[in-house]
Protein backbone atom coordinates (compact mmCIF):
# COMPACT_ATOMS: atom_id res chain seq x y z
CA UNK A 1 0.00 0.00 0.00
CA UNK A 2 1.45 3.35 -1.06
CA UNK A 3 1.96 5.56 1.97
CA UNK A 4 0.47 9.00 2.54
CA UNK A 5 2.66 11.63 4.19
CA UNK A 6 1.55 15.08 5.34
CA UNK A 7 3.23 18.40 6.07
CA UNK A 8 1.49 20.43 8.76
CA UNK A 9 2.06 22.40 11.95
CA UNK A 10 0.79 22.64 15.51
CA UNK A 11 -1.26 25.80 15.82
CA UNK A 12 -1.07 25.69 19.60
CA UNK A 13 0.38 23.29 22.17
CA UNK A 14 -3.16 22.34 23.18
CA UNK A 15 -3.74 21.07 19.63
CA UNK A 16 -1.16 18.28 19.83
CA UNK A 17 -3.96 15.73 20.35
CA UNK A 18 -5.26 16.67 16.86
CA UNK A 19 -2.32 14.71 15.46
CA UNK A 20 -4.34 11.60 16.35
CA UNK A 21 -7.02 12.77 13.94
CA UNK A 22 -4.47 13.18 11.14
CA UNK A 23 -2.77 9.88 11.99
CA UNK A 24 -5.97 7.99 11.13
CA UNK A 25 -5.41 8.97 7.48
CA UNK A 26 -1.68 9.60 7.16
CA UNK A 27 1.26 7.26 7.73
CA UNK A 28 3.78 9.98 8.52
CA UNK A 29 3.47 13.64 9.52
CA UNK A 30 6.15 16.29 8.99
CA UNK A 31 5.85 19.13 11.52
CA UNK A 32 7.19 22.54 10.51
CA UNK A 33 8.02 23.21 14.18
CA UNK A 34 10.67 20.47 13.97
CA UNK A 35 12.14 21.43 10.61
CA UNK A 36 15.32 23.41 10.11
CA UNK A 37 16.25 25.86 12.88
CA UNK A 38 12.80 26.21 14.40
CA UNK A 39 12.75 26.01 18.19
CA UNK A 40 9.01 26.28 18.78
CA UNK A 41 8.69 22.75 20.19
CA UNK A 42 11.14 23.71 22.92
CA UNK A 43 8.62 26.29 24.14
CA UNK A 44 5.97 23.65 24.78
CA UNK A 45 5.29 21.99 28.12
CA UNK A 46 7.42 18.93 28.99
CA UNK A 47 4.51 16.51 28.52
CA UNK A 48 3.89 17.88 25.01
CA UNK A 49 7.57 17.56 24.10
CA UNK A 50 7.57 14.02 25.48
CA UNK A 51 4.58 13.07 23.34
CA UNK A 52 6.20 14.46 20.20
CA UNK A 53 9.47 12.68 21.05
CA UNK A 54 7.53 9.42 21.34
CA UNK A 55 5.89 9.99 17.95
CA UNK A 56 9.30 10.63 16.41
CA UNK A 57 10.67 7.46 17.93
CA UNK A 58 7.94 5.32 16.37
CA UNK A 59 8.35 7.10 13.03
CA UNK A 60 4.93 8.70 12.88
CA UNK A 61 6.22 12.27 13.19
CA UNK A 62 9.23 13.55 11.25
CA UNK A 63 11.03 16.86 11.32
CA UNK A 64 14.73 16.33 11.73
CA UNK A 65 16.90 18.85 9.91
CA UNK A 66 18.37 15.93 7.93
CA UNK A 67 14.99 15.72 6.17
CA UNK A 68 15.60 19.13 4.59
CA UNK A 69 17.81 19.44 1.55
CA UNK A 70 19.38 22.32 -0.31
CA UNK A 71 19.17 24.83 2.52
CA UNK A 72 15.99 26.28 3.96
CA UNK A 73 13.19 28.33 2.43
CA UNK A 74 13.76 32.03 2.95
CA UNK A 75 10.11 32.53 3.86
CA UNK A 76 10.59 30.76 7.21
CA UNK A 77 10.83 33.37 9.95
CA UNK A 78 13.52 33.24 12.65
CA UNK A 79 12.56 31.36 15.81
CA UNK A 80 12.73 34.51 17.97
CA UNK A 81 10.33 36.30 15.68
CA UNK A 82 8.09 33.24 15.77
CA UNK A 83 8.06 33.31 19.54
CA UNK A 84 7.29 37.01 19.80
CA UNK A 85 4.61 36.80 17.16
CA UNK A 86 2.87 33.80 18.74
CA UNK A 87 3.05 35.17 22.28
CA UNK A 88 1.73 38.56 21.26
CA UNK A 89 -1.05 37.07 19.20
CA UNK A 90 -2.14 34.67 21.91
CA UNK A 91 -2.37 37.50 24.46
CA UNK A 92 -4.77 39.65 22.49
CA UNK A 93 -6.33 37.21 20.07
CA UNK A 94 -9.51 37.03 22.14
CA UNK A 95 -9.84 40.81 21.80
CA UNK A 96 -9.10 40.99 18.08
CA UNK A 97 -10.50 37.87 16.36
CA UNK A 98 -8.90 38.87 13.06
CA UNK A 99 -5.48 38.12 14.55
CA UNK A 100 -6.26 34.43 14.44
CA UNK A 101 -6.71 34.69 10.69
CA UNK A 102 -3.29 36.32 10.50
CA UNK A 103 -1.73 33.53 12.56
CA UNK A 104 -3.43 30.93 10.38
CA UNK A 105 -2.02 32.59 7.26
CA UNK A 106 1.48 32.61 8.75
CA UNK A 107 1.24 28.98 9.78
CA UNK A 108 0.00 27.93 6.36
CA UNK A 109 2.70 30.02 4.71
CA UNK A 110 5.34 28.00 6.54
CA UNK A 111 3.68 24.74 5.54
CA UNK A 112 3.58 25.84 1.90
CA UNK A 113 7.22 26.92 2.00
CA UNK A 114 8.54 23.74 3.60
CA UNK A 115 6.50 21.53 1.29
CA UNK A 116 8.94 22.12 -1.55
CA UNK A 117 12.08 21.61 0.54
CA UNK A 118 11.50 18.36 2.38
CA UNK A 119 13.46 15.35 1.19
CA UNK A 120 10.81 12.67 1.63
CA UNK A 121 10.32 9.10 0.49
CA UNK A 122 9.48 9.30 -3.22
CA UNK A 123 7.51 6.07 -2.89
CA UNK A 124 4.97 8.02 -0.83
CA UNK A 125 2.58 10.87 -1.61
CA UNK A 126 3.32 14.09 0.26
CA UNK A 127 0.50 16.59 0.79
CA UNK A 128 0.01 19.74 2.89
CA UNK A 129 -2.57 19.94 5.66
CA UNK A 130 -3.43 23.60 6.11
CA UNK A 131 -5.28 25.33 8.91
CA UNK A 132 -7.27 27.22 6.32
CA UNK A 133 -8.12 26.48 2.71
CA UNK A 134 -5.05 27.30 0.60
CA UNK A 135 -5.43 30.12 -1.93
CA UNK A 136 -4.04 27.99 -4.72
CA UNK A 137 -3.97 24.22 -4.91
CA UNK A 138 -1.88 24.02 -8.07
CA UNK A 139 1.43 24.29 -6.17
CA UNK A 140 0.21 22.62 -3.00
CA UNK A 141 0.91 18.99 -3.87
CA UNK A 142 4.22 17.18 -4.30
CA UNK A 143 3.30 13.97 -6.07
CA UNK A 144 4.46 12.01 -9.09
CA UNK A 145 1.84 13.00 -11.60
CA UNK A 146 -0.21 14.60 -8.86
CA UNK A 147 -2.96 17.10 -9.43
CA UNK A 148 -5.25 19.40 -7.52
CA UNK A 149 -7.95 16.72 -7.40
CA UNK A 150 -5.72 14.63 -5.13
CA UNK A 151 -5.46 17.52 -2.69
CA UNK A 152 -9.20 18.20 -2.75
CA UNK A 153 -10.02 14.54 -2.16
CA UNK A 154 -7.63 14.29 0.79
CA UNK A 155 -8.91 17.51 2.33
CA UNK A 156 -12.45 16.16 2.25
CA UNK A 157 -11.30 12.69 3.34
CA UNK A 158 -9.57 14.00 6.47
CA UNK A 159 -12.75 15.84 7.47
CA UNK A 160 -14.64 12.52 7.41
CA UNK A 161 -12.56 11.07 10.23
CA UNK A 162 -13.45 11.57 13.89
CA UNK A 163 -11.30 13.53 16.33
CA UNK A 164 -10.25 11.09 19.07
CA UNK A 165 -10.70 12.46 22.58
CA UNK A 166 -7.75 13.65 24.65
CA UNK A 167 -8.10 10.49 26.75
CA UNK A 168 -7.59 8.27 23.70
CA UNK A 169 -4.10 6.76 23.78
CA UNK A 170 -1.73 6.49 20.85
CA UNK A 171 -1.70 2.73 21.38
CA UNK A 172 -5.43 2.70 20.56
CA UNK A 173 -4.80 4.63 17.34
CA UNK A 174 -1.95 2.35 16.27
CA UNK A 175 -3.87 -0.81 17.17
CA UNK A 176 -6.85 0.38 15.15
CA UNK A 177 -4.73 1.08 12.07
CA UNK A 178 -3.07 -2.32 12.35
CA UNK A 179 -6.39 -4.10 12.82
CA UNK A 180 -8.01 -2.25 9.90
CA UNK A 181 -5.07 -2.48 7.50
CA UNK A 182 -7.04 -4.19 4.72
CA UNK A 183 -9.96 -1.76 4.99
CA UNK A 184 -7.50 1.14 4.95
CA UNK A 185 -5.93 -0.25 1.79
CA UNK A 186 -9.32 -0.50 0.09
CA UNK A 187 -10.10 3.05 1.19
CA UNK A 188 -6.83 4.38 -0.27
CA UNK A 189 -7.54 2.69 -3.59
CA UNK A 190 -10.98 4.29 -3.67
CA UNK A 191 -9.49 7.70 -2.87
CA UNK A 192 -7.09 7.33 -5.79
CA UNK A 193 -9.91 6.43 -8.20
CA UNK A 194 -11.97 9.33 -6.88
CA UNK A 195 -9.12 11.77 -7.53
CA UNK A 196 -9.05 10.80 -11.22
CA UNK A 197 -12.55 12.21 -11.70
CA UNK A 198 -13.21 15.87 -12.38
CA UNK A 199 -15.27 16.61 -9.28
CA UNK A 200 -15.81 19.73 -7.25
CA UNK A 201 -15.20 19.67 -3.51
CA UNK A 202 -18.97 19.59 -2.92
CA UNK A 203 -19.34 16.62 -5.26
CA UNK A 204 -16.50 14.79 -3.50
CA UNK A 205 -18.23 15.39 -0.17
CA UNK A 206 -21.47 14.02 -1.62
CA UNK A 207 -19.62 10.88 -2.73
CA UNK A 208 -18.37 10.31 0.81
CA UNK A 209 -21.79 10.85 2.35
CA UNK A 210 -23.45 8.52 -0.15
CA UNK A 211 -20.90 5.71 0.32
CA UNK A 212 -20.98 5.96 4.11
CA UNK A 213 -24.76 6.00 4.17
CA UNK A 214 -24.94 2.96 1.89
CA UNK A 215 -22.49 1.06 4.07
CA UNK A 216 -24.32 2.02 7.27
CA UNK A 217 -27.64 0.82 5.83
CA UNK A 218 -26.08 -2.48 4.77
CA UNK A 219 -24.66 -3.04 8.26
CA UNK A 220 -28.01 -2.16 9.84
CA UNK A 221 -29.74 -4.71 7.64
CA UNK A 222 -27.17 -7.37 8.48
CA UNK A 223 -27.55 -6.86 12.23
CA UNK A 224 -31.34 -6.86 11.90
CA UNK A 225 -31.27 -10.23 10.13
CA UNK A 226 -28.63 -11.80 12.35
CA UNK A 227 -29.25 -13.12 15.83
CA UNK A 228 -29.44 -10.22 18.25
CA UNK A 229 -26.22 -8.65 19.46
CA UNK A 230 -27.08 -9.47 23.08
CA UNK A 231 -27.69 -13.14 22.31
CA UNK A 232 -24.52 -13.69 20.31
CA UNK A 233 -21.94 -11.49 21.95
CA UNK A 234 -23.19 -11.24 25.54
CA UNK A 235 -25.27 -14.27 26.43
CA UNK A 236 -23.10 -16.76 24.53
CA UNK A 237 -19.83 -15.84 26.35
CA UNK A 238 -21.68 -15.92 29.68
CA UNK A 239 -22.95 -19.40 28.87
CA UNK A 240 -19.43 -20.42 27.93
CA UNK A 241 -18.16 -19.31 31.32
CA UNK A 242 -21.02 -21.09 33.11
CA UNK A 243 -20.37 -24.33 31.21
CA UNK A 244 -16.66 -23.97 31.79
CA UNK A 245 -17.30 -24.10 35.51
CA UNK A 246 -19.48 -27.19 34.98
CA UNK A 247 -16.91 -28.67 32.55
CA UNK A 248 -19.66 -29.04 29.92
CA UNK A 249 -17.22 -29.23 27.00
CA UNK A 250 -19.78 -29.87 24.24
CA UNK A 251 -21.74 -26.72 25.06
CA UNK A 252 -18.49 -24.73 25.37
CA UNK A 253 -17.43 -25.82 21.89
CA UNK A 254 -20.89 -25.04 20.49
CA UNK A 255 -20.86 -21.55 22.00
CA UNK A 256 -17.37 -20.80 20.64
CA UNK A 257 -18.37 -22.00 17.18
CA UNK A 258 -21.48 -19.84 17.29
CA UNK A 259 -19.44 -16.71 18.04
CA UNK A 260 -16.94 -17.58 15.29
CA UNK A 261 -19.74 -18.19 12.78
CA UNK A 262 -21.25 -14.79 13.50
CA UNK A 263 -17.88 -13.13 13.03
CA UNK A 264 -17.41 -14.87 9.67
CA UNK A 265 -20.91 -13.86 8.60
CA UNK A 266 -20.15 -10.27 9.56
CA UNK A 267 -16.91 -10.30 7.54
CA UNK A 268 -18.74 -11.71 4.53
CA UNK A 269 -21.45 -9.06 4.85
CA UNK A 270 -18.82 -6.32 5.06
CA UNK A 271 -17.05 -7.61 1.94
CA UNK A 272 -20.28 -7.55 -0.10
CA UNK A 273 -21.81 -4.37 1.32
CA UNK A 274 -22.33 -1.34 -0.96
CA UNK A 275 -20.10 1.50 0.12
CA UNK A 276 -17.57 -0.95 1.61
CA UNK A 277 -14.73 1.19 0.23
CA UNK A 278 -15.45 3.61 3.09
CA UNK A 279 -15.66 0.90 5.77
CA UNK A 280 -12.39 2.18 7.27
CA UNK A 281 -13.93 5.60 7.91
CA UNK A 282 -17.15 4.04 9.19
CA UNK A 283 -15.24 1.90 11.70
CA UNK A 284 -13.11 4.87 12.77
CA UNK A 285 -16.29 6.79 13.59
CA UNK A 286 -17.63 3.81 15.53
CA UNK A 287 -14.39 3.51 17.50
CA UNK A 288 -13.41 7.12 18.13
CA UNK A 289 -16.61 9.14 18.00
CA UNK A 290 -17.11 12.78 17.11
CA UNK A 291 -16.28 14.46 13.79
CA UNK A 292 -14.13 17.62 13.58
CA UNK A 293 -15.96 20.91 13.78
CA UNK A 294 -16.63 22.63 10.49
CA UNK A 295 -14.39 25.66 9.92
Amino acid sequence: MRELHAVTSIFDASDVHLLKHKALLFDKIYLTELLGKSEKIGQFAPEVRAEIDFLQQIGLVEGRSSQVGGGEPSTILQPRNDELRNRGASLIEHQVPQLRDIRVSLQDGQIRAWLKWIQYDKAADLVPIYWASPPALADALVHHGGNTSDQSVLQVALAQFPVPSTTCSWEQILDFKSEMHDKNWAFRRWLHSLSTKQLTEAEIRDEFEWMLNEYRRAMDIYHAKATSFVDVFVIAPLEILENLVKLNLSKIAKGILQVRRRRIELEEAEMKAPGRECAYVFDARQRFGRLPRSS
